[in-house]
């Protein structure tokens, strides 16, 4: 053992360097810093000494000879008897003696990244640029994904309506949702995200029910694992009691006599299928139903998926409304008159806001607000928007279609 060697004790933490020998005790010197490489002196036996041996890749501290600035370098190996061989950040490789090299060894105190950067003793300049370019790009891509880390982590193309989709569930307090896109739009690709980022949110918490048409299980599966690399927390013969469960409708049915544990999140697609049980004459669909409203109550999100056009269906609409609110949807026959009404007036109201355009004829906006005014006759703000329109529309009194009052308190109605 000679001067300048690494050494490790049993008698202090890491990596110490030989200072200099004091009769039958050694000087052991830790480097802490650039501005003071010998710092915290201690005295120590020489047989509770032992040669350290670095490892490959290693960081180590070198002074340069010739502008006494400290550099930080990687340890290749060893070259020859009392030599090693370093490569610093831009790969330029040097030849050092043993008494060259430091380890760092703060000895428990906290390293002062200062005293570095004033001696030049980091990496930081050389992969500043590096470093910016991948910043920036990182920052622009959780820009464009809303920060939304599923997103990112999906191997997806997200259209800008499907994110519209995803950045509104995911900003409300209360996630149960119809997602009701046509056919083509791209609802599995929204509730994928959304499956994705319960899970990275919750983690090992997670419990995700995925209710599918049973010749659409497999698709699912492949879909979740495939593009939301979501195989870790589904089933497989490695995981009994996964995070994530995809199944087929009649297996939901089957399970009706089994206990199922509360879920985090309820998916169920193509759910007017399933809406038209609350109805059925089979008993056993009728009683999955009503499981499926009290699984949809306990958990913290809830989709259901349809792309089928509900007009003439108003029955199995209301059955997918009362799965998210069962107390604003009731499915007694009181509940179903008055959600038909609701719709009859929702059509009706599309249809007079479908022809309140200035170009329309005086007379056909006259009836219009004679409707308004029938079936809103306590909407005070309603009628005082009438009030000021009416003079302007009267058969013999209005104004002509083209003057600009007229058509600012029409689309002030409209709006």
């Amino acid at each position: 053992m000679s001067l300048g060697e690494l050494v490790v004790s049993t008698e202090f933490l890491g990596v110490g360097k030989v200072l200099g020998v004091n009769s039958n005790k050694w000087e052991i010197a830790f480097f802490h810093a650039p501005s003071d490489p010998y710092a915290n002196v201690i005295e120590i036996e020489k047989d509770f000494l032992k040669k350290y041996k670095l490892y490959s890749e290693q960081v180590v501290y070198i002074r340069d000879q010739n502008t006494n600035l400290w550099r930080r370098a990687r340890y290749i190996g060893p070259y020859g008897e009392s030599r090693y061989l370093v490569v610093f950040r831009d790969d330029e490789k040097q030849i050092c003696e043993k008494s060259e090299i430091f380890v760092l060894n703060p000895q428990n105190e906290w390293v002062d990244p200062q005293a570095f950067l004033e001696m030049q003793a980091n990496d930081s300049p050389f992969f500043y640029l590096l470093r910016e370019n991948f910043i920036s790009s990182y920052i622009k891509q959780r820009s464009s994904c809303c920060s939304i880390g599923a997103i990112l982590s999906s191997s997806i193309e997200l259209e800008a309506h499907q994110l519209a989709v995803v950045k509104r569930v995911l900003q409300d307090s209360v996630k149960k949702y119809l997602l009701a896109d046509e056919v083509g739009l791209g609802k599995t690709i929204e509730t994928g995200i959304l499956i994705r980022e319960h899970v990275l949110n919750l983690k090992k918490d997670a419990q995700v029910l995925i209710v599918v048409p049973d010749h659409l299980v497999q698709q699912w599966i492949q879909e979740l694992k495939l593009r939301f690399h979501l195989e870790d927390v589904m089933s497989s013969e490695f995981n009994d009691q996964p995070n994530v469960e995809v199944i087929g409708y009649q297996e939901y049915i089957d399970r009706i006599s089994k206990k199922i544990h509360i879920k985090t999140m309820i998916v169920v697609d193509e759910m007017h299928q399933v809406a038209s049980w609350a109805w059925s004459d089979n008993l056993a669909q009728q009683l999955t139903y009503y499981r499926l409203v009290n699984a949809c109550e306990k958990a913290n999100t809830v989709l259901l998926l349809s792309g089928t056009p509900l007009n003439g269906n108003e029955k199995n609409f209301l059955a997918m409304l009362h799965c998210l609110t069962p107390e604003n949807y009731s499915l007694d026959e009181e509940g179903v008159k008055a959600f038909i009404r609701k719709i009859e007036l929702s059509e009706s109201l599309g249809g007079m806001r479908g022809a309140l355009v200035y170009d329309n004829e005086n007379t056909v906006i006259e009836n219009i607000l004679d409707e308004l005014s029938t079936q809103f006759p306590s909407d005070s703000e309603l009628l005082g928007l009438i009030s000021e329109l009416r003079p302007l529309v009267d058969f013999f009194d209005g104004v002509d279609q083209e003057d600009e009052i007229r058509k600012q308190k029409i689309r002030n109605l409209n709006h």
